[in-house]
């Protein structure tokens, strides 16, 4: 039998244990490096790190007939079935869902639910068809990357996602030094250009607030001309947060206030930034609402670009820093790729912590393989 397989096995009589599920009493088994006979009277062995429930000879025994069953086969027989339950809508397979008692239906959980049920083991179904949910071992869609033994929560669309543990709470997503950017517009509007002739074409995205407005943040792209100067459209601007350049240019490039011409900041040659940290390791936020830092006094003002839980783009409003108190951003974000740290002084260090500590409640199981990106497919232990 494959070590794969044996593991399967170990892991679906472990969930048996554990939920009290009664099963029909094993053979007797040989005793493998420690192993205790649970309650039903089926022999579980710890053979190194593998827990295993077979005999010396890898053979599962159920009331005297020999098993022979592939993972398929054993993920299904790990799990309750209901045959009552109907759909209340479409459902894919392998996601996770909750029951409705107003429709008393079926539908798929939405992130960060409390009330999921279990996952369907039914495959793909319409609305109305009978959905079978199961709990145990089962194949579950991932949100994002998980790592195989995190504890997992529901995301959108009846996927799953890591749970925020002590483990990852307060965890570094990014951090580096402010833009310094100076001159702010306030109220005016913001030109472009390069020192070198031959800078013509590359977009220029600009990212900043309304004068007088709510903080909402702006992005408005120009496309360089030269040693020629390219007035945006907007011409009230509050405060400039974050410039990117879509490709290098060859000379230093100048961004200013329109009036004075009085310089915000430049991207010299052969970058492509200023006044963004770009969040390259950890981007996940789990859906849950990061913390921003700074390491020193400071009441300058930053955003963040990223996701919602939906996976749509979301860009925080422009907040003051708090100094070294911890600010909590106002939106849950599935992950974050950029902090415009234009505005706060370049003597600052500005660091994006992931959010706190899930609610206990919100946990349905544990992973049991990993995912790398979303919609990858991972065995997991579903415990609601």
């Amino acid at each position: 039998m494959k070590k794969t397989t044996k593991r399967i096995i170990g892991l679906l009589f472990g969930v048996a244990f554990l939920l009290s599920i009664t099963f029909p009493a094993l053979a007797a088994y040989s005793h493998f490096e420690t192993g205790v006979v649970s309650e039903t009277g089926f022999y579980v062995g710890a053979s190194g790190t593998e827990v295993e429930v077979i005999d010396k000879n890898g053979t599962l025994i159920i009331d005297g007939v020999e098993l022979t069953a592939t993972a398929t086969e054993l993920n299904a027989i790990s799990l309750f079935g209901y045959s009552s339950f109907t759909a209340g809508e479409a459902v894919e397979a392998n996601r996770v869902v909750y029951f409705n008692t107003v429709t008393e239906a079926i539908y798929k959980a939405d992130e960060n639910s409390a009330v999921a049920l279990g996952v369907n083991i039914s495959g793909a179904v319409d609305e109305d068809d009978d959905i079978y949910v199961g709990i145990g071992l089962a194949t579950v869609v991932a949100d994002q990357e998980i790592e195989a033994g995190n504890l997992i929560k529901t995301a959108a669309d009846g996927r799953v996602i890591s749970l925020v543990t002590s483990d990852l709470s307060g965890d570094t997503m990014e951090t580096g030094a402010g833009g310094n950017f100076v001159n702010q517009p306030a109220g005016d509007t913001v030109e472009i250009i390069s020192n070198n002739a031959e800078d013509i074409g590359q977009e220029i995205t600009i990212w900043g607030t309304t004068h007088g407005g709510d903080g909402t943040v702006t992005s408005v792209t120009e496309e360089l001309h030269g040693t020629t100067e390219v007035v945006t459209e907007k011409d009230d601007w509050g405060v400039i947060l974050g410039v990117e350049l879509a490709e290098e240019a060859a000379g230093t490039v100048t961004i200013r206030e329109g009036s004075t011409d009085q310089i915000i900041t430049t991207i010299t040659a052969g970058n492509l930034t200023a006044g963004i940290l770009e969040v390259e390791d950890e981007i996940r936020a789990f859906n849950q609402k990061p913390t921003i830092v700074a390491d020193a006094a400071t009441t300058k003002s930053f955003s963040v670009i990223g996701t919602d839980e939906d996976h749509a783009a979301l860009t925080e409003k422009a907040t003051a820093l708090t100094g070294a108190s911890a600010v909590t951003l106002a939106n849950e974000y599935n992950t974050i790729t950029r902090i415009l740290v234009g505005d706060v002084e370049s003597a600052r260090t500005v660091t994006l912590k992931v959010g706190a500590l899930d609610a206990t409640n919100l946990k349905i199981g544990k992973a049991i393989e990993a995912a790398a990106e979303i919609d990858d497919e991972i065995l997991a232990l579903i415990t609601p």
